[in-house]
């Protein structure tokens, strides 16, 4: 899962506009729990990139990795940092 994420950054990162960051992580108690992240400035810029022929190719690629079909989840993170606090 990371080496497919390392590779979308290497290839198709710069063909994306707004996109900021991703993150994988890996259940404590069930490693084989895997949940990611991918942040975007704003949800047009996403919508934008998931059009692209290229990033759907890749999604595909990517729901065939778990054993399980992925659950996904679209929303807003509501916590931001400003001046080394956090704020909410």
């Amino acid at each position: 899962m990371l080496r497919h994420f390392e590779k979308w950054d290497r290839e198709q990162r710069r063909h994306t506009k707004g996109f900021l960051c991703s993150s994988v992580a890996a259940g404590r108690d069930d490693p084989n729990e895997i949940r990611g992240a991918v942040y975007w400035d704003r949800s047009r810029n996403d919508y934008a990139s998931a059009g692209r022929l290229a990033q759907s190719q890749r999604r595909r690629r990517l729901v065939a990795l778990p054993q399980k079909p992925p659950h996904w989840w679209d929303g807003m993170i509501g916590v931001k940092t400003r001046r080394g606090r956090r704020e909410t």
